[in-house]
């Protein structure tokens, strides 16, 4: 019997990058929350092969989908030659910096685990998710969590509660190869205090998290239309509005629903992909 989820995408309402590591890559330092905007993962066996189809066509769907390394990595670690399928239905918009390949991936991982009857222990999914990707083992179990290094040190913190969430998406989206190589480039980097971050978050305090939340990305990457929904964004008096990942997709966030969808609806002037969601606790739900 297929088993069906909602893997939800994230946001960073912090994000700092450190020194290169041994492998080449920089490491992280973020906040991610998870939000109710949401792909939709049907898995299923078949007798052979890894077959994925998605429900945009943009979207590779052979070996290069992350969804498919999931497949294949996950078939490998219990030891199975039988075949499956993965079937996604996207909402969440790519090239936006709100994990949605990563959010595939994961609840990829999640579904087949329970397709399969539970073979594989959380540590070793985290183990799997870490191979693919470096927000996949934060989209394994979501909330907010603050995750460092590669993406694989994740300390748990508590979810965001009681805002509303408008999330756009400019029409231009961001490589994040040339996110990190203008932060590369830069002369200069302005950071924001982490310490202070962490403690409010740690601590629950909503409105210091909102009044600090922050990307190091924006320095640097400049994306056609980010600007104007920034700016409707604060017109609406948005607790906090920021870059997520490295881009494109911006968010605002409100205390008041009315006040979220009326931002929503003027910020749909500047471009089709806007949502308003709530923040989650959980970065996966199944629903059979």
């Amino acid at each position: 019997m297929p088993v069906t989820l909602s893997a939800n995408a994230k946001i960073n309402l912090f994000l700092d990058l450190g020194g290169v590591l041994k492998n080449g890559y920089h490491g992280i330092w973020t906040v991610m929350q998870s939000i109710d905007l949401a792909d939709r993962i049907t898995v299923d066996r078949t007798e052979k092969g890894i077959a994925v189809s998605c429900s945009d066509a943009r979207i590779p769907t052979g070996e290069k989908n992350i969804a498919y390394k999931a497949a294949a990595l996950f078939l490998e670690a219990v030891g199975s030659d039988e075949g499956v399928s993965v079937c996604i239905e996207k909402k969440i918009p790519s090239q936006a910096g709100l994990g949605g390949g990563s959010a595939d991936a994961a609840g990829t991982l999640r579904a087949l685990n329970v397709l399969f009857g539970n073979p594989l222990s959380d540590r070793a999914l985290a183990k799997i998710a870490f191979r693919c990707g470096a927000d996949v083992p934060f989209c394994l179990d979501g909330g907010m969590g603050l995750c460092q290094n590669m993406g694989e040190i994740i300390a748990p913190l508590p979810s965001l509660k009681d805002v509303f969430i408008v999330v756009a998406k400019p029409q231009a989206g961001v490589s994040t190869a040339e996110a990190y190589a203008a932060y590369d480039s830069a002369v200069w980097v302005r950071r924001a205090d982490r310490e202070q971050f962490l403690y409010f978050a740690a601590t629950g305090n909503t409105p210091e998290i909102l009044r600090r939340c922050s990307n190091l990305f924006e320095q640097f990457i400049e994306v056609p239309g980010r600007a104007d929904i920034k700016s409707v964004m604060r017109k609406y008096h948005a607790k906090a509005a920021c870059m997520s990942g490295s881009g494109s997709a911006v968010y605002g966030i409100f205390t008041d629903l009315a006040t979220a969808e009326s931002c929503a609806q003027e910020v749909k002037d500047i471009t089709n992909d806007v949502f308003v969601c709530r923040p989650v606790e959980s970065a996966v739900i199944f629903e059979n």
